[in-house]
């Protein structure tokens, strides 16, 4: 009796993972990934230079899409749009030890940091933008 005891532990454990984890399809270059436990569905699709994803709530139906750019050796740029959080873009470079961080959310706030490459760094900001 405390043998199949056990070996139910077992197995629930083995199991567990799969439960609480999203599950993905893979169908040609599209991958759907299923979270129940989050209630939303992101369909992403890779590039060779490009990776666009989209996330569905499954109660409202809002979605979020996010584009990640690779424009060259260590420099990428990722934007996002959706309800509720406007667009906002982000810019990523890396040369030669240096550093760059570039932020723009929907108001037009801006974030610039930047670090050399021995370390320390610095970061500005702007305020919204004047239309």
């Amino acid at each position: 009796m405390g043998e199949r005891r056990l070996l139910a532990g077992v197995l629930l454990l083995a199991a567990l993972p799969a439960l609480c984890e999203p599950r993905c399809q893979q169908l040609g270059r599209v991958m759907t990934c299923r979270d129940a436990q989050a209630g939303t569905v992101t369909e992403i699709e890779r590039g060779p230079w490009e990776r666009r994803a989209v996330t569905t709530d499954m109660a409202s139906g809002r979605q979020v899409e996010t584009v990640t750019r690779r424009l060259g050796p260590g420099w990428t740029v990722i934007e996002s749009a959706g309800p509720g959080q406007g667009r906002w873009r982000q810019e990523r470079r890396r040369n030669a030890g240096r550093h760059e961080l570039r932020q723009e959310d929907a108001s037009g706030r801006v974030r610039e940091c930047w670090s050399g490459p021995y370390g320390g760094g610095r970061c500005r900001q702007s305020g919204p933008r004047e239309d």
